[in-house]
């Protein structure tokens, strides 16, 4: 890729978030990785121009991968989500979800999985432009 998709990983877990860094740029991506919500959304909003989506995982201390979709509804940031959860079986939580996200994955995911769901999420923010 000339100018490689940017994908922004947010995970509170550190072997997480070196994996998923990893893993996404073996796939050709630049990958911004932060260990909060709060670390993300201190970067300029001007940035979201250059980036594809965010991976982000649901359940996070301090703010949670929900609350900051809405932060970022609420300060007019189009940006599209992969939503990653380690807690299955909450409907009432993955179509709160749905309604924001490209994809919710339950963890253990495949990489296929994810990589695909990332694929969408980047077509979906091409149609942002």
């Amino acid at each position: 890729m000339n100018n490689p998709a940017v994908i922004c990983i947010i995970d509170d877990d550190a072997s997480v978030l070196k994996g998923l860094t990893r893993l996404f740029q073996a796939w050709g991506y630049a990958v911004r990785p932060f260990s909060s919500a709060q670390q993300f959304l201190e970067q300029p909003a001007h940035e979201d121009s250059t980036i594809s989506c965010l991976v982000v995982d649901v359940h996070m201390p301090g703010m949670s991968g929900v609350d900051l979709r809405t932060t970022l509804q609420i300060n007019g940031r189009r940006l599209p989500i992969v939503f990653l959860t380690g807690v299955g079986g909450d409907t009432v939580l993955r179509r709160k979800l749905g309604e924001v996200a490209v994809t919710v994955l339950e963890k253990p995911f495949d990489d296929a999985e994810l990589r695909s769901a990332v694929e969408d999420a980047a077509a979906v923010a091409r149609s942002f432009s």
